[in-house]
Parts: C-alpha cells; sequence; structure tokens
C-alpha cells in the first residue's frame, strides 16, 4: 500500500449540509489522519468529550472520488483567538469508493487481495513478446494471454489465484502492460470488514505466501466487493481497503526463485491440497505460526529474542501435535494423588502447594525430548544441517534454560554471537520441515525443497554439496 492523499469535503452521514473542507493523509506503515479546516464540532462542543469519536465519516474528493472513513478518532481540535476551527481525527480504516452510511453497512462477501513479491512466486506471466519482421525492421508485438485461474475450496470458502492486466496508453511517448496476480476469496457470507481484517483468513493467507517465499511479505492492495452493491453497468463494485501494516517486507526487492522455501510451480498441481492443510490447520498451529512469523516479519530482532521465540515454537508443536506424555491422564492423576498423600503432615502449606506445581508437569516430556523426538522422526532431512544431534540438543537446551532463568551454572555452556545465530538457522529447518510435513509434502519433497532453499546458504552449502 503507498503513501495517498485526498483533498475534498467531508461530513457525518445525515449531516451533508454541513460539509468542511480537509485533507485525508495515509502512511503506510504510519498513521490514517483527517485535518479539518473547521470541525464538526461548534464553539459549544470543540472541547467537549462528548463527540470524540464517529463510526464513519464521508468524504467526497476533488477528482471526484467517494470516501468512507471508518472509526474516527478526534485526535485534537483548535479554536485560536483569532482564527477558525481545526480538527484532526485518527482513521482506522479507509475506504475508497463508495459511500457507507455505518459501520453495520460495510460488509463484503468478496475480496482480492495482491501481495508484495507475489510475482515472484507465481513465476510465470499472461504476457508474451516477439519481434516481427518488417521488410528490414523488426516490430515489437506484445500480446496477453489469461492464464487459467488456480482454485480451491476451503471448508466452502473458494480461494482463487486470479490474473488480470492494465494497460497505460500514451500515443506520444509509449503504452505500458503490467499483469496483475491477486487472489480471490469468496465467501460464504456478508462479513464486516473488522471481522474480515480480524479473523485470520488474510494473515493465514499472508503468512502461506510467506512461508513459501522465505521472506516476510505484506499486502499490496486490497479491495472488497459486495453483491448488493452494484455499478451502472451492473457489475459488482470494488472498493480499496486501505488500512496500516506493520509489516517490514520491502516492495522493491525482487526473490530469486533458487532461494524461496517453495514456489507455485511446486504446488500447482496440488494447490488445493497444500492451501486447504495450511488453512484448515491454522487454529492448531496458530501459536506455531505466530511465533515462526514473528521472527520472519522482524529480521532484526534481538537474536536471543529469535532464538527463544524459534524454541517455543518447536515445544508448542511437539505438544500440538504429539501425545508428549508417559502416561495415561487418569493413571497419572492416580500416580500424583498417591505422591501427595504420602507427603508427610506438618510442612508448610506453600512447599506442598510447589512441590504439587512441580510434579503435575512431570507427566510431560521434557524439552530435550520433544527435540530428539520431532529430529528422529525427520531422520535425514536435517542431517545435512544437523549432524552431530546429541550435541546440538544439548547446546539449545542448556542456551535456552540460561536465556530463560539466567543461571549462573549455565553461562558458560550458553551459546553466543554466531553460534546462536547458527542454532537459529538450525531450528528454523527443523520447524520448515514440520510445516512443509503439516501442508503434506511427502519427506523426498521436503528434502529437495530444503536442499535448494539452503543450497546458497554459507553455514550450510558445503554440507548439501557433500550429498551429491
Amino acid at each position: 500500500m503507498e503513501a495517498l492523499k485526498f483533498d475534498g469535503v467531508w461530513w457525518v452521514p445525515g449531516k451533508e449540509d454541513d460539509k468542511v473542507a480537509g485533507t485525508m493523509e495515509f502512511q503506510p506503515g504510519g498513521k490514517c489522519t483527517l485535518s479539518l479546516i473547521g470541525g464538526f464540532s461548534d464553539l459549544k462542543t470543540i472541547f467537549s468529550l462528548d463527540n470524540l469519536r464517529f463510526d464513519v465519516i464521508n468524504g467526497l474528493t476533488v477528482e471526484g472520488q467517494k470516501i468512507t472513513l471508518y472509526d474516527c478518532l478526534r485526535t485534537s481540535g483548535r479554536l485560536p483567538f483569532p482564527g477558525v476551527i481545526s480538527e484532526a481525527y485518527h482513521v482506522s480504516i479507509l475506504l475508497v469508493g463508495y459511500h457507507f452510511q455505518s459501520k453495520e453497512d460495510v460488509t463484503f462477501d468478496t475480496i482480492r487481495v495482491s501481495f508484495t513479491n507475489l510475482d515472484d512466486w507465481v513465476g510465470f506471466s499472461g504476457l508474451q513478446y516477439h519481434q516481427s519482421k518488417d521488410g528490414n525492421k523488426n516490430s515489437p508485438v506484445v500480446s496477453y494471454e489469461y492464464p487459467n485461474a488456480i482454485e480451491a475450496d476451503v471448508n466452502g470458502v473458494r480461494i482463487s489465484l486470479d490474473f488480470g492486466y492494465k494497460i497505460n496508453v500514451n500515443v506520444l511517448k509509449g503504452i505500458s502492460i503490467t499483469e496483475q496476480k491477486m487472489f480471490t476469496i469468496k465467501l460464504r457470507f456478508f462479513k464486516q470488514i473488522e471481522e474480515i481484517l480480524r479473523e485470520g483468513l488474510l494473515q493465514n493467507l499472508q503468512n502461506f505466501i510467506s512461508f513459501g517465499l522465505g521472506k516476510s511479505t505484506k499486502i499490496l492492495t486490497l479491495t472488497g466487493a459486495n453483491s448488493s452493491v452494484m455499478t451502472d453497468d451492473n457489475r459488482e463494485l470494488e472498493i480499496s481497503i486501505i488500512f496500516s501494516q506493520r509489516s517490514m517486507a520491502s516492495e522493491s526487492e525482487r526473490i530469486h526463485p533458487s532461494t524461496m522455501l517453495f514456489r507455485f510451480g511446486d504446488i500447482k498441481d496440488s494447490f488445493q491440497e497444500k492451501i486447504s492443510a495450511w488453512l484448515l490447520k491454522a487454529e492448531q498451529l496458530q501459536p506455531i505460526y505466530n511465533l515462526y512469523f514473528s521472527v520472519m516479519h522482524q529480521p532484526t530482532i534481538y537474536i536471543d529474542f529469535m532464538f527463544l521465540s524459534l524454541m517455543q515454537a518447536i515445544e508448542t508443536y511437539h505438544r500440538r501435535t504429539h501425545a508428549g506424555r508417559f502416561l495415561s491422564n487418569e493413571m497419572f492423576s492416580d500416580v500424583l494423588n498417591t505422591i501427595m498423600s504420602a507427603i508427610p503432615k506438618g510442612l508448610p502449606d506453600d512447599y506442598v502447594k510447589n512441590l504439587h506445581d512441580k510434579l503435575k508437569y512431570s507427566n510431560e516430556f521434557s524439552l530435550r525430548r520433544r527435540i530428539k523426538e520431532l529430529l528422529r522422526e525427520l531422520g535425514d532431512i536435517t542431517v545435512p544441517y544437523i549432524p552431530d544431534i546429541k550435541v546440538f540438543v544439548q547446546q539449545v537446551v542448556d542456551t535456552r534454560n540460561y536465556l530463560t532463568h539466567y543461571s549462573v551454572e549455565l553461562e558458560e555452556r550458553a551459546l553466543r554471537g554466531t553460534e546462536l545465530y547458527g542454532a537459529c538457522l538450525r531450528l528454523t529447518v527443523i520447524l520448515q520441515a514440520c510445516l512443509l510435513k503439516e501442508m503434506n509434502f511427502t519427506h523426498s519433497e521436503v528434502e529437495a525443497l530444503l536442499k535448494r532453499h539452503y543450497r546458497t546458504n554459507l553455514w550450510f552449502s558445503d554440507s548439501i554439496k557433500k550429498l551429491h
């Protein structure tokens, strides 16, 4: 999403006669602010706390665009003497193309979204170019053929990868054609904009693309359509949805296919299976997604926090996908009651409670065992990256315990600097392998994808080359 500025007149729905001139400005990653020359307050209410928020504000730009500002909080109001009233509002969501009259009206049943680097991930285009021979001259010929849409149905929600193009013609300077790639999401029923942005479908789709790219991505464009709101020529009206994002992704940096974890071409024939697995498991694996992508979306994160997030993600993954207990809950409950009943009477209550709190977790596998179990299941997938499992597990467990408790006895055994960074890379490999398997990639496919992804990584390139 790019920086935007709209000059126009603005009003509260139902008070169309009280229009106020002002400017709406949006800065990506920053704030969305409406600055008014005048205001919706008067001399009696400018300093009142009763009119601080409006559900929606409508606007008409000098170019004739219809604007709806959603969830507007007044942040300042001024009345200088001499001078005129001025007000400023923080706006949560900017909707371009239609005048909604209330929050309840802002509903959509179709969403279209594009992401940064989606072109790189898809890897093909409908644009075609060749030179046509005309005597002694070569004439450029550019054409466009729509690629077939790729579709999936996830619990009744239809998700398709669609293609289109935008053409700019200036007969004096030139003609340009830009392909547009986007995901179209057909919802089962109308949803309010806050629900769409909050419930996780967009975020999980964004994470899916980021996971494949091996790099953080962010929403580039987002539009919504409401099948009950049509244009004059009976088409669904596309409404631009603009809001602030916190992603650190760059819009200009290209990503080479060889550095991606997986590309669209790797899942083209199994798109339904792969996207369904990712989205349907999101509820179960959401904490793992959150921890993994919190590291990816913040490349400058402090190395200690990166390590702890990755370790927590691996522990949580095992806890969510494996039994991880020595005894059944029923059997352990009997054992715990037997142990507690054998404690001598007269001990301090705090001590007894502390003992009980420690014992109730004694049925769960340790972190050490959880990591070993995952590595055993992954088998030769992780051999190029973690050749000595025993040493690696000892190091990361000691480091995690030190960074959690900062105990003096573990200080000398904790990893630091480049060794800690190397451990983070190896933990990332484990997580990537586990999540790829959750997407139903086969064992050999996961092995091949990781080799391709890390072939140029200085930490692992030599060990990967030895396998060939």
